[in-house]
């Protein structure tokens, strides 16, 4: 087929306007060719970055052509991906140049939700949030100011925790589904940990997983993929074993050696069941347990009361037969699980599973992390190793609060994080609708979310929405306009993470701390502004104390200070090439250290060429075991536990007599009974109470896809397009239903019906699936959205619609309650 000049570049035109590119096409169509010095420009360079779209903190490498970004590829240096990419961060560029980004700030001009707008300038937007700032500080309100953050860390959450504390309001809250640079409940119950845990895939025997799907959504998918090749297969004559527990059979489970079936909700007391065999057969590590175990044994505590151990529990309470009732799981595989878990060392048993809709209960974890401490896998190679030092960077300098400041931080949290129930909890999102809705007029005067979305993919996004109604001022930062920000005030469209300077800090994987820096690879190619430049000028704008208290003049100058600090450290390196880092190791090996830059300017070159700093621990064999409990050892039963609620009955009610009140009161509001000892997992996890229905029949188990993950890559049509490999679905919802619970309904493969739970229904189709248990449906979250861009709306179903809203402390303290459904053909 031939074509003509006319025809050709028309087609040109297209082709870039469908791949994202129609902005830089002139708009007087074939006479694309005058601005032939744009095109003409072939100079490249790779700029590093830091991929955005998870939590997993990958490294990036933009291919950057005549000043254009074309290709986002993986940093080879990078020691979190070496290289690799998952889907989304392949997709990073799909998200620079979708049609559907804010391109400047706009200012609501209707009523809240009516989703009438006009545009105007950043300094506009900064003196009126600045207005507002100061009328509550004049009102000796400052806690009237709510920030509300989601998917983030490193400076920027540290720039907006001082701003919180130096304005004066406690409410600095994080909307989010995982935290891996923070430490786990269960770490700090159970260790006194104030790092989060690093667990040494690449060099463990076993794995043992239960509901934690590490090869698809947990903490840094790409690290454990490789991590997964690595124990599999690259490591000469050791090849590991996966053993997988949970109700569907996932990418994780498929690839395991060993899948387990098992009832949704029952995980802890299978692990009980694991560690009922190990103990009756003698196989744990004795050594370990005997030397750096608390409440393993029975013990007396100070009112000289006995109190049973760990060991009592396990042999008594929970026999192979009644594990095994609870569980589905036949006793035969739970004694092969368990002797392949305490012969085949070092093992890891991973749980952390916290799903935004249906994650493991704290009492769960804690079971599941005690398999560590029977076999001796704490704080060994291959084992769970003690969180890493952060990075020495540069430290801030401490700004005193003002009177109003100092009253406005004595306030009780909106949240109430850190009171009577939610004692445990650093934040708790879920209660600051409740406290909003009780409230004749909005405790919130001023709301400033930050790539937070709580009216989407949440049980509680309707009461979220009743309350944003009631809020005075709502700003909100994102890159797309989403469901939230129909009702908010104000919309500051902040740049692409391939537009701006970014930063991270990683201290949660095994055996090294990590400092990433990432360069804008373009020029905004909008009106938007990094938010930590917007932080400052906000700063600056609303006066003192806030001003004093960031110096700074940008973001990128408060990211060379910080590195100083690495640069005057006497460890660590800027990451380099294999060859570079082999040497550097065999030197930390014999105790030496090569000095490589003679002024911080070389260092700060090298830094931003390279993308990232980091201090690996050689050899990995001088982890040292640190416990900071009341008993300085591991805690089968944890003391702190006990401490800490008794800190939230005495601080709730003083008086001896009207703490043990309080203290009934709390342990009642967890669904707990009153009594001794009514704090030990092992002890309560088999008095969850069957909330079998008839009506409901059926139980729901949501799960995560690697590709739009909770949501935030359905605007992404590459995403959507190659969704999931089972079933192969892309660009919609689908509900799996065993095959056997299909025919009893008469529901064939791909019809619609309706699942349909106490609380709403929602149209699906169904997809046959032998890879779960008749007894259970699962449903993708991420897709349902009604706003977040073209590609996102409209498409699927959310299912915590179908989720009842409980405030549920912890996650449920061993008594959460699953969400029962039914399916009728729709």
């Amino acid at each position: 087929m031939k074509f003509s000049r006319r025809q050709f570049l028309s087609i040109v035109g297209a082709t870039a306007a469908g791949a994202g590119l129609s902005r830089f096409v002139p708009d007087h169509g074939t006479s694309a060719t005058d601005d032939i010095a744009t095109w003409a420009d072939r100079t490249e360079e790779r700029v590093p970055s830091i991929c955005q779209l998870c939590p997993g903190g990958c490294g990036l490498k933009v291919r950057v052509v005549g000043g254009i970004p074309v290709t986002v590829e993986g940093n080879p240096l990078h020691p979190i991906n070496r290289g690799a990419l998952c889907p989304r961060g392949l997709a990073g560029l799909q998200s620079l140049y979708s049609p559907d980004r804010l391109i400047a700030p706009l200012r609501r001009v209707g009523s809240k939700g009516a989703g009438q707008w006009e545009q105007i300038s950043w300094d506009e937007a900064v003196q009126m949030m600045a207005n507002n700032l100061s009328q509550l500080r004049a009102r000796g309100t400052p806690e009237g100011l709510v920030i509300l953050g989601g998917e983030y860390r490193g400076m920027i959450d540290r720039l907006w925790a001082r701003f919180a504390r130096v304005y004066g309001t406690p409410n600095y809250l994080r909307l989010r589904t995982l935290k891996p640079e923070l430490p786990s409940q269960v770490a700090m119950l159970m260790h006194g940990e104030t790092r989060p845990l690093g667990f040494d895939l690449p060099e463990t025997a076993l794995v043992l997983s239960f509901g934690c799907d590490w090869l698809e959504s947990w903490n840094s998918p790409v690290f454990q993929l490789q991590a997964y090749g690595q124990m599999r297969q690259g490591r000469r004559g050791r090849r590991a074993e996966v053993f997988h527990v949970s109700p569907r059979l996932s990418q994780t489970a498929a690839k395991a050696d060993l899948w387990i079936s098992i009832k949704p909700g029952t995980e802890g007391v299978f692990a009980m069941g694991v560690a009922h065999f190990i103990l009756r057969e003698q196989i744990h590590d004795e050594a370990f347990v005997q030397d750096n175990t608390f409440g393993f044994d029975d013990w007396q505590g100070p009112d000289n009361q006995l109190h049973p151990g760990f060991r009592r529990l396990a042999l008594e309470e929970y026999t192979p037969l009644r594990v095994s009732e609870v569980t589905g799981v036949r006793p035969e595989t739970i004694a092969t699980v368990a002797r392949r878990f305490a012969t085949v060392r070092p093992a890891i048993a991973l749980g952390d599973n916290r799903s935004l809709l249906e994650g493991h209960d704290l009492f769960t974890r804690m079971a599941i992390h005690s398999l560590n401490a029977l076999v001796g896998s704490i704080g060994v190679v291959g084992g769970v190793l003690p969180g890493m030092e952060p990075p020495p960077l540069t430290p801030w300098p401490d700004v005193a609060p003002d009177q109003i400041s100092e009253q406005g931080l004595t306030r009780r949290r909106l949240d109430m994080a850190g009171m009577a129930e939610h004692f445990l909890d650093s934040d708790v999102p879920r209660q600051l609708p409740e406290t909003i809705l009780r409230s004749e007029s909005s405790p919130v005067e001023f709301l400033i979310l930050h790539r937070a979305n709580p009216l989407y993919g949440r049980p509680d996004k309707e009461q979220f929405r009743k309350a944003v109604e009631k809020i005075p001022f709502i700003v909100s930062f994102s890159t797309v306009a989403d469901e939230t920000c129909a009702f908010a005030d104000l919309i500051l469209p902040e740049n692409h993470f391939l537009e701006g300077w970014q930063d991270d800090v990683v201290t949660h994987l095994p055996g090294f701390s990590l400092f990433s820096l990432g360069q804008p690879a373009t020029k905004p190619l909008y009106d938007t502004r990094h938010v930590g430049d917007v932080i400052l000028s906000l700063a600056r704008a609303a006066g003192p104390p806030l001003a004093e208290a960031f110096p700074w003049d940008s973001y990128p100058d408060l990211l060379r200070q910080a590195a100083e600090g690495l640069y005057k450290t006497d460890h660590g390196y800027v990451v380099s090439t294999a060859g570079d880092e082999l040497f550097r190791k065999i030197l930390q090996r014999q105790g030496y250290r090569a000095p490589e830059f003679d002024d911080f300017e070389r260092f700060w070159e090298a830094l931003k060429t390279s993308g990232a700093w980091w201090d690996p621990v050689e050899p990995l064999e001088s982890v040292r075991r640190r416990y900071s409990t009341p008993s300085g050892k591991f805690e089968f039963y944890s003391q702190t536990l006990e401490a800490r609620l008794h800190e939230a009955a005495l601080s709730g009610a003083p008086g001896e007599r009207v703490v043990d009140e309080e203290r009934r009161r709390i342990l009642a509001a967890l669904g707990l009974r009153a009594g001794a000892d009514e704090l030990f997992f092992a002890k309560l996890l088999l008095s969850r109470e069957d909330d079998a229905n008839p009506d409901f029949p059926l139980l729901l188990e949501t799960y995560e896809l690697l590709t739009i993950g909770t949501g935030s890559g359905a605007n992404l049509p590459w995403l959507q397009e190659s969704l999931a490999p089972n079933p192969k679905e892309g660009w919609k919802s689908w509900v799996e239903v065993h095959p056997m619970t299909a025919e009893a309904l008469h529901i064939r493969d791909g019809e619609w019906v309706w699942v349909e739970s106490p609380k709403r229904r929602v149209q699906v189709r169904a997809r046959l699936f032998a890879g779960t248990r008749p007894e259970v449906v699962s449903i993708p979250v991420g897709q349902g959205h009604t706003a977040s861009g073209r590609w996102a709306r409209g498409r699927g179903v959310d299912p915590s619609d179908l989720v009842a809203n409980t405030n549920d402390p912890e996650e449920g303290f061993g008594i959460r309650k699953r969400t029962r459904i039914r399916i009728t053909k729709a």
